[in-house]
């Protein structure tokens, strides 16, 4: 019952205040722009595309080897160091 109240009460302010919601919205829009644009995902080599939820699982077989040359070959060699200075350097 509450929680009804309270989104009654969002959509009558909505309503009464349209310049309060352009506002949320041109905010919100900035905050996903700059998380964006500051992740460190962002960051990281390229790599083989996955699925959703299985990843690359489906691409391995009981000859990996010959798949993880492949992918060394097109996207180069992997280090770990790289993607652990992603995380640990605080400068």
């Amino acid at each position: 019952m509450a929680i009804a109240l309270f989104i009654r009460s969002i959509f009558e302010t909505a309503r009464s205040n349209p310049q309060l919601i352009a506002l949320s919205l041109c905010g919100l829009t900035t905050f996903f722009i700059y998380r964006y644009y500051t992740s460190p995902w962002r960051k990281l080599p390229p790599g083989p595309k996955g699925l959703p939820i299985v990843g690359n699982a489906l691409q391995l077989s009981d000859k990996q080897w010959l798949e993880f040359s492949q992918w060394r070959k097109k996207y180069g060699e992997a280090r770990p160091d790289h993607f652990l200075s992603d995380f640990t350097n605080n400068s």
